[in-house]
């Protein structure tokens, strides 16, 4: 392992999986992390690829062999389970059960989701119809792999732009289960947070009060690491390298040396330019610094 990958830090980044999700760990302990991102199955279509047992153990050897504590799976873009067509709702459904079983396979611990889009305006039956696909996909497949609901900048009628609206999905599933409430969780994206009107840079204070009030700290299971280029409640989600945007360093610094979240996966989706390696290398230095200079 790196000396970097060794520090005790979960600092990571989203890692291709080109040629194979067993490649994944190589390329996450190059950057010095220990904690990866990454995709199953190309975001942008529709095919669902079947994980065999073996492929799952040869990725789980692999993240041994490199010192990958553990692996966050992002879903695919073209789920939506909050839509009130039913042919997409189905689609989505299968789509999310196909994705939550080959995170199974490989052993993952979560599996973010964008809580997806009430395309007829009425935002409550869409977190309905989004509980209701939890439900079924959970109850479809035991696993300790927690879907993470990712906040989202709350542009049009896409869900999920406040720990309010948040916490009503939570309830919702936990009012059709209450045995599943563990196995959802929520993913707080840095910038998502910012362009929906959360300022992390100059509210921390009170920006984790609310969090805390009405989420539960306990909720969180995983960070995205990202500044944002545009402004502050713009719900423009346009990513930028951490300190080279909107949140600027402060923001950031903030965050990373709160010890509420020091035991969370903190991962990168910062853009990776022309090369990705060094590109993440950058980021995390900057991270890392901000933690070794503290508040």
């Amino acid at each position: 392992m790196t000396e970097t990958a060794a520090l005790n830090d979960l600092f990571g980044a989203h890692i291709s999986i080109s040629g194979g999700a067993q490649l994944a760990p190589a390329r996450a302990e190059e950057i010095g992390s220990r904690w990866m991102q990454i995709f199953t199955k190309q975001p942008q279509r529709w095919v669902e690829p079947v994980f065999s047992e073996q492929d799952g153990q040869v990725f789980r050897t692999a993240c041994e062999t490199h010192g990958i504590q553990g692996t966050t799976v992002h879903a695919s873009y073209l789920i939506n389970v909050a839509s009130p067509t039913g042919s997409l709702y189905e689609q989505s459904i299968n789509s999310l059960t196909a994705e939550y079983r080959r995170c199974t396979t490989l052993g993952a611990s979560h599996l973010v989701l964008h809580p997806g889009a009430a395309t007829d305006g009425d935002r409550p039956s869409g977190v309905s119809r989004l509980a209701d696909a939890l439900v079924r996909v959970l109850e479809g497949t035991p696993s300790s792999t927690a879907i993470c609901l990712e906040i989202t900048t709350g542009k049009g009628s896409i869900l999920g732009n406040t720990f309010e609206e948040l916490a009503l999905m939570l309830r919702a599933v936990e009012d059709r289960n209450s045995r599943l409430s563990d196995r959802v969780a929520i993913c707080l994206d840095t910038c998502h947070l910012y362009a929906a009107g959360y300022d992390i840079t100059n509210s921390w204070v009170d920006v984790t009060a609310r969090l805390t009030d009405i989420l539960g700290l306990h909720r969180i299971r995983v960070w995205h690491l990202n500044d944002s280029q545009g402004k502050l409640g713009s719900s423009v989600d346009r990513h930028a390298w951490i300190g080279e945007g909107h949140i600027g360093e402060e923001g950031f610094r903030h965050l990373v040396n709160d010890d509420r979240f020091r035991e969370l996966p903190m991962l990168l989706e910062t853009p990776k330019n022309d090369d990705a390696t060094a590109s993440d290398r950058r980021n995390l230095a900057v991270l890392r610094r901000l933690r070794t200079e503290g508040v």
